[in-house]
């Protein structure tokens, strides 16, 4: 097992431990020249505080990291931090983190440096080819370090995404929608509106995912039902196809439509390569195809895969 694997793995667990950690860190940052032209050194320090951060806090990194893509992280602290720049960013960094914030940057470092390169605060860097350059010891309940030599500053352009091929393979038929006979449940309170803070950290994805989810938006339409979904957070984009239940019944993922800017998009054309981008305040229909709903109360799982997070689920109930 070479050192970067090792790294990688250290990396998760360190994640893992400090995922529902609300202790405070002061982390100090710094990217500074090396020997050899174009080559950096980065120091990356943690250190665990006795109690609540005396500098300003940081953005909501949960929020970012959740649904405006891993990556977005670290470029939104930046941007509370210096204007990013074409060159790369040497002033120091120190600032309050919580722990959880922390286990965040770990698991996006653990996910790209087997790729060759990390996302710091400031900065996006290539590893050294040589793994002796890279230095660390991640004791959570104390201090956490990592000093790396001989790293090299990575344009944003070089992080883009690759291009789809242009000869890809000819799209299938999409099959007509089937019928859809779904009974309501009991009746249930309306749910209320706004944000729910989770008891900790470990709900936080399902509990945020709900805001998404407009309230009374559930309507029978001609040869079918809708819903509504708004976007409260950063950009993110959607790379695969939606999968809705209601009431446990799975929709056939032909009858689901997205209407967005009165654009519609069907489910099944939503790929890596064609996805559907949900921009801060984007407004979207979810229409189902293949028959209205009875009067009464639903339970509704909508399933997205979002790039660089993930499987997100969202689970309300509505009534119509």
């Amino acid at each position: 097992m070479s050192s970067k694997e090792q790294f990688s793995r250290d990396l998760a667990k360190a994640y893992e431990k400090l995922r529902n950690s609300k202790n405070t860190y002061e982390v100090y940052e710094q990217l500074e020249p090396s020997r050899g032209e174009g080559n950096y050194k980065l120091t990356f320090i943690a250190k665990k505080k006795g109690g609540f951060g005396f500098l300003r806090a940081v953005v909501d990194i949960a929020e970012a990291a959740m649904y405006g893509n891993i990556k977005g992280v670290f470029w939104r602290i930046a941007r509370t931090t210096a204007e990013r720049m074409e060159g790369p960013m040497l002033e120091p960094i120190k600032r309050d983190f919580k722990g959880y914030e922390v286990a965040m940057i770990f698991k996006r470092w653990s996910e790209t440096v087997p790729n060759g390169y990390i996302e710091t605060i400031g900065n996006t860097l290539t590893l050294p080819e040589d793994d002796e350059w890279i230095a660390y010891d991640i004791d959570v309940g104390k201090e956490m370090r990592v000093i790396i030599d001989f790293v090299k500053v990575r344009s944003e352009e070089a992080m883009e995404s690759p291009q789809p091929s242009p000869e890809e393979p000819p799209i299938e038929e999409i099959p007509p929608p089937e019928p859809v006979e779904i009974k309501p449940i009991a009746p249930v309170k309306p749910v209320a509106v706004g944000p729910v803070i989770p008891p900790d950290f470990t709900n936080v994805i399902e509990e945020m995912a709900k805001r998404f989810y407009v309230n009374g938006s559930l309507r029978n339409v001609e040869g079918g039902f809708e819903f509504d979904l708004v976007n409260p957070f950063d950009e993110f984009n959607i790379i695969a196809p939606v999968t809705i239940m209601i009431n446990n019944s799975k929709i056939p993922p032909q009858n689901i439509l997205i209407i967005k800017k009165g654009k519609e998009y069907n489910s099944l054309r939503i790929s890596a390569s064609a996805p559907l981008s949900m921009n801060k305040g984007d407004l979207v229909t979810v229409r189902v195809k293949g028959g209205s709903l009875q009067p009464g109360a639903y339970k509704i799982r909508i399933n997205a895969v979002v790039d660089g997070l993930g499987s997100v689920a969202i689970d309300v109930e509505d009534n119509i």
